[in-house]
């Protein structure tokens, strides 16, 4: 499970799996808590978001929305997804 960004701030991690399930969309880990996020709409598609992650993910995935489809396809095609700035 290849790591595309890693939030410093508190133990937030930003992965893309190789050969995932569609739609395209991005897995968010942090300490209790994970979800599964579409890149199209950046809803949840799976698992939960506390506030306080949700306030730092959701803006970040907008500014690196077109960067987070590229890493998706990227994978999808069993080459390294790449890596995104942090905020």
């Amino acid at each position: 499970m290849p790591v595309v960004c890693r939030f410093a701030s508190n133990r937030i991690s930003i992965h893309i799996y190789y050969a995932d399930h569609t739609p395209p969309h991005f897995h968010v880990r942090y300490p209790n808590g994970g979800a599964s996020i579409a890149i199209a709409t950046l809803e949840v598609m799976r698992g939960e978001l506390a506030g306080r992650v949700r306030k730092q993910i959701i803006p970040w995935a907008q500014s690196h929305q077109s960067e987070l489809q590229e890493a998706w396809e990227r994978a999808q095609q069993g080459r390294e997804p790449g890596n995104i700035a942090p905020p």
